[in-house]
């Protein structure tokens, strides 16, 4: 019987306190309203008549419940706004999660869908991008065995050292890989602007932050991308990775990063920071015509094919120490020391 009267008290004092907000807002402003108007009319209109006295004060009182609906009108349309709003959020958080949760899946077309319904999502609103492109990011960094391990060819059980390599190709595994080049995609697709900054494309996310540290990333194409602070260290880049004309507005880390293939950084511009200290370069790296307007630093860097630098421009600190190069060091990083190079440190 206690929590029976005490619910009741409960329910209401809730409806005391909507009561008395009621009143706060729509029946004092009211009043306070109707009587101005009444006061206006019986002071400024000249009638020595009773009943037009009566006309003016119903006119007043007119004005004033006119007031109300006004009132009451723009008052029901926030209420309306608020809860449509509501609903939209809630939907969005259950699109959100159930897209989340698809990237879980064991199937390989379950978590495909799930990437593009992320993406749908971050595409419709705007201030969701970043929050994405997180998860995204998040999916590139977890573990990932690369298909197509290299097993010794065995003929009749007799391993000889002719025999070339037999590759044992792992169907999951190669279904992940098709999985993780989508998500790729998307992040490229969505960092690329439109052809000029004043109309940039309707799917262009701007300044967005990447963190693919650790990941793995296949046939990796980033060209003419516009991130803002991107970390890719120790990243992995199997088969060629491509950053021709990319524009990394914000600090751009590749610490102790791998290249199996190709490294195109071919008219790329770093707005700040370029970071690729101790990273492996197992194939040509072509840098020519790059733009680094703060530090640069290669140090500790190994470079096993080509290097080329030709017509980059280094504004900034240029550190090239410890770096090897199995085919000599470049003409142009010898000549880093010119005009316009406050300094550089190159290997000996």
């Amino acid at each position: 019987m206690k929590q029976a009267r005490a619910g009741l008290a409960r329910r209401w004092r809730r409806r005391g306190g909507a009561w008395w907000w009621a009143i706060v807002v729509i029946v004092v402003p009211v009043a306070v309203i109707a009587a101005a108007a009444v006061s206006v009319l019986l002071t400024f209109v000249d009638t020595g008549d009773p009943k037009n006295q009566i006309e003016l004060i119903k006119t007043g009182l007119t004005v004033g419940a006119g007031t109300g609906g006004v009132v009451a009108l723009v008052l029901t349309g926030r209420r309306q706004w608020a809860t449509e709003h509501d609903a939209g959020e809630r939907r969005l958080t259950e699109l959100y999660v159930k897209a989340v949760e698809q990237l879980g899946s064991e199937k390989a077309a379950v978590r495909q869908g799930g990437l593009y319904a992320l993406e749908r999502v971050a595409q419709g609103n705007p201030d969701q991008r970043q929050t994405i492109v997180n998860v995204l990011c998040a999916y590139l960094r977890a573990p990932f065995s690369v298909p197509g391990a290299p097993v010794p060819g065995r003929r009749r059980g007799i391993r000889r050292p002719t025999d070339p390599p037999r590759v044992v190709l792992d169907e999951l595994s190669a279904q992940e890989r098709e999985v993780r080049r989508t998500a790729q995609r998307i992040l490229g697709f969505h960092l690329r602007p439109g052809p000029s900054d004043r109309h940039p494309a309707e799917t262009f996310w701007a300044g967005i932050d990447l963190d693919l540290t650790g990941a793995v990333l296949i046939d990796f194409d980033f060209g003419q991308c516009r991130p803002r602070q991107t970390r890719f260290d120790e990243a992995k880049f199997l088969g060629d990775a491509t950053f021709r004309r990319a524009e990394f507005t914000g600090d751009a880390w590749f610490q102790a990063a791998r290249f199996a293939g190709k490294a195109w950084f071919n008219g790329a511009s770093f707005g700040e920071a370029a970071m690729f200290e101790a990273a492996t370069f197992a194939d040509d790296a072509v840098f020519g015509e790059v733009s680094a307007a703060a530090l640069t630093t290669f140090e500790g860097a190994t470079f096993t094919g080509e290097a080329w630098f030709r017509s980059a421009k280094f504004a900034g600190v240029s550190v090239f120490r410890e770096a090897k190069f199995a085919r000599g060091v470049p003409a142009e990083v010898e000549s880093l020391t010119g005009d316009g190079v406050p300094e550089a440190e190159l290997p000996r």
